[in-house]
């Protein structure tokens, strides 16, 4: 029985959660992972927060934000799909994504700004707004 209470939650993660998207270091209290979903591969972001390296503020927004997007329901907002919150770390884990830098950046080096796709965007962000 006291095995069960001592067990590590990160270890039983349905995801698996891959290297961090180095484009954002440093820009962020999170960290984006892409990840992949345990049972049936399905493509995921995971936001992860390294509780142990934090001070008491940074912890204390990370937690909040846990808390409000669990909660956050919205069709022009990211879906929040599962999360995990340990002494160690905090997971959140959202639809798959792409960082507007990078996606930016690798429109520019093929050469196609799809401004169709930014206008999109921004209409989101409008309808979201209003």
């Amino acid at each position: 029985m006291w095995s069960f209470f001592s067990r590590d939650p990160v270890k039983d993660f349905n995801y698996d959660v891959g290297e961090p998207v180095s484009v954002l270091n440093g820009k962020s209290l999170w960290t984006l992972h892409p990840g992949k979903k345990k049972v049936n591969g399905d493509a995921v972001s995971i936001f992860a927060f390294d509780v142990k390296s934090a001070d008491s503020s940074q912890l204390q927004t990370a937690q909040a934000a846990f808390k409000r997007l669990k909660t956050l329901r919205h069709p022009n907002i990211l879906s929040y799909l599962d999360g995990l919150e340990s002494d160690r770390i905090i997971y959140i884990v959202t639809e798959s994504v792409v960082p507007l830098c990078s996606y930016l950046t690798e429109d520019n080096k093929e050469g196609s700004c799809n401004e169709l796709a930014i206008s999109w965007g921004l209409h989101q962000v409008a309808v979201l707004l209003s």
